[in-house]
């Protein structure tokens, strides 16, 4: 059994918003060969408004995990064991230990073989106030609820997660990364890690330590942002080692942190604070085209980008030149996909941004 983490007596949250993607611990919830897929559900659209949730799909019947250890708080929306509001089957939320809940929607509510409306997909002893431990059976896969309604619903596990203010969050990421490990315990080939959206995404949106030793997707970006920084973090190549040690150890003495070469709460917030600065934020998400002529601390950034991935505008000042425009158009010529037109678009910019490693490219065939 998959046992998730609890966080530490009397730890302080972090204030969150909706739709934050976060690398929360915990346990597959649903078993067989179920998948989290290659995207996040959570901003679909539904005709009641956002999805805020994902989709996990399997066949009936498939056996449905506590994400985490705690207790049941809600069988069907109801908190009294005597009255389990069997019209409303099947839904149960969970409150974890550590404050967060977990909530499973459309678990099954038909015979087998059949969509009569008439079983109960809870495992049997799951009442409201029930104990549960993190990987213990706690109800079925099924098309309860509105997917009986609509047709060509496919049966599936709706998951959300709420943070303990009742905020719900992205849980895209910490599913992918339980999937994960309930594939190495099982001696599978790990599942393929798909592009990032934007700048950084893997790394600023994950909660975890990143330290020597580890890989993948925010070690990537990390590599990236130290490159682009001015530190040498080696070969940029998703692996955390020595070299990426002592680069992150020389940027947290620079901004004044614990030298500790570990990646945290602290050196996150502080990489997130320097890309939230306008010359970062504008260049990654403003949708005008930079154009020769124009000048700006954007402009500045952007030539940063260009020297990095090796298109040299022969100076690092705030004026896009001519100079700028011919490294602007290499790239681009070099680059399926963009327009050879000398204007840096969004599009270039963000294929500007994958060229230097600030974006993981995907592993997915």
């Amino acid at each position: 059994m998959l046992l998730a983490a609890a966080a530490p007596a009397g730890a302080t949250e972090p204030a969150r918003e909706f739709g934050e993607v976060v690398d929360y611990p915990l346990v597959f919830p649903v078993g067989g060969d179920a998948t989290v897929g290659d995207r996040s559900g959570f901003w679909d659209g539904r005709s009641d408004g956002t999805h805020h949730a994902q989709d996990i799909l399997a066949p009936k019947l498939t056996p449905v995990y506590a994400a985490a250890t705690g207790t049941v708080v809600y069988v069907n929306y109801s908190r009294n064991p005597a009255a389990l509001n069997p019209e409303r089957c099947c839904t149960l939320i969970v409150a974890h230990d550590d404050g967060w809940e977990s909530w499973y929607i459309h678990l099954n509510n038909d015979s087998p073989g059949t969509d009569d409306g008439l079983a109960w997909g809870i495992a049997p002893g799951i009442l409201p106030g029930t104990r549960v431990e993190a990987g213990q059976v706690i109800g079925y896969v099924g098309d309860s609820g509105n997917c009986d309604t609509i047709e060509g619903c496919p049966p599936h596990l709706h998951f959300e997660l709420r943070d303990p203010a009742d905020v719900i969050v992205d849980a895209y990421q910490a599913l992918w990364t339980a999937e994960q490990a309930l594939r190495a315990a099982e001696g599978a080939a790990p599942a393929c890690t798909p592009a990032g959206v934007a700048p950084l995404a893997y790394l600023l949106s994950g909660t975890g330590l990143l330290r020597r030793g580890d890989s993948g997707p925010a070690v990537y970006e990390l590599q990236g942002f130290l490159k682009l920084r001015g530190f040498d973090p080696g070969p940029l190549d998703g692996t955390f080692s020595s070299a990426t040690y002592q680069a992150v150890q020389t940027f947290q003495r620079r901004r004044g942190l614990d030298a500790d070469g570990v990646v945290g709460p602290a050196t996150r917030g502080a990489i997130l604070s320097l890309t939230q600065q306008s010359r970062f934020a504008r260049l990654v998400a403003d949708g005008d085209a930079l154009v020769q002529r124009e000048r700006g601390p954007r402009v500045r950034e952007l030539k940063r980008w260009l020297l990095l991935a090796g298109y040299d505008p022969l100076s690092i000042g705030p004026r896009f030149s001519a100079a700028t425009t011919y490294a602007v158009q290499a790239f681009q010529q070099a680059t399926p996909g963009l327009a050879v037109d000398g204007r840096a678009d969004l599009a270039t910019r963000l294929a500007l941004a994958r060229a230097i490693h600030l974006i993981w490219p995907g592993d997915c065939p």
